[in-house]
């Protein structure tokens, strides 16, 4: 067998990971949050999807797993503004 297909570990170390590192989650939730303020282009969810694998150099998976975690971001913002969200639009009509 080849020298570089030999995975052979010292004692005591760990075998290294096969499928390369996972990035820690300080990493993942800025990734999540660069998608999060591009919502405010107007680009439909794929592109913005697409783009964000692209700008990121994740798969179209992680992405789309992504944009699932900025949607939940979405629901939580609109319960929590719910209550408020009447009377500024009477307002906004109002000034109107």
């Amino acid at each position: 067998m080849p020298e570089s297909f030999s995975r052979e570990v010292p004692e005591g170390s760990k075998a290294p990971a096969v499928y390369g590192k996972r990035n820690p989650q300080s990493v993942i939730e800025a990734r999540q949050r660069r998608l999060y303020r591009r919502q405010l282009e107007g680009l439909p969810a794929r592109q913005l999807v697409l783009d964000h694998a692209d700008r990121e150099s994740v798969s179209e998976k992680t992405a789309w797993m992504d944009w699932r975690v900025v949607c939940e971001w979405n629901k939580s913002d609109f319960e929590q503004e719910r209550a408020t969200m009447l009377s500024r639009l009477q307002n906004m009509r109002v000034r109107a």
